[in-house]
């Protein structure tokens, strides 16, 4: 598990190991903004603060950033959950799991991409609809929009195994599978 509060210059973890996570986040404190941060395999990662910051994420179980501001993420692999609350970051998840539990974004004016596992079941909650451009796999199924123009489309015959929630102004949203 890695607790991240990033104030972080322009430096970059490529490769390294850390074998603690003190470690780790000794070596994030004494840095400012505008990294680039990479991470091969995390089990569960919370990032507390970041602003102007690049990850690329191999493979994560759970991750939670709490604040992001300007800051952008590219995920090979998403297995259970994600709950992001930002302000202008771009995320790009190349493969979210079949079976996966949740994900949470919050986000302003940026672009979501997320290839979900084909043959998922899955809701897609999505706030305030009219101020995102979005386009969904073929096979969603607007359930039902309400009066605040939230949406709810499912996507595949089963009960869902997992739910995505988007709340975002101005955004851009690429979901496929």
């Amino acid at each position: 598990e890695i607790s991240l509060g990033l104030v972080g210059s322009e430096m970059c973890i490529r490769d390294r190991d850390f074998v603690n996570k003190n470690d780790l986040q000794e070596w994030m404190n004494n840095n400012s903004s505008m990294n680039i941060y990479n991470f091969r395999e995390v089990e569960k990662m919370t990032i507390f603060d970041t602003a102007n910051d690049k990850f690329k994420i191999g493979e994560v179980n759970d991750l939670e950033i709490k604040s992001s501001i300007f800051s952008n993420y590219q995920i090979l692999k998403l297995n259970e959950s994600l709950s992001l609350n930002a302000k202008s970051g771009d995320v790009s998840i190349s493969e979210v799991a079949k079976d996966f539990k949740h994900i949470n974004l919050k986000n302003t004016h940026s672009t979501i991409k997320l290839n979900i596992a084909e043959h998922g079941n899955f809701g897609i909650n999505i706030y305030n609809v009219n101020a995102i451009d979005y386009r969904l796999p073929p096979n969603a199924k607007l359930i039902e929009k309400d009066s605040n123009k939230n949406a709810y489309f499912k996507i595949g015959e089963s009960k869902n195994t997992g739910t995505i929630d988007i709340q975002c102004d101005r955004c851009e949203l690429d979901i496929w599978d």
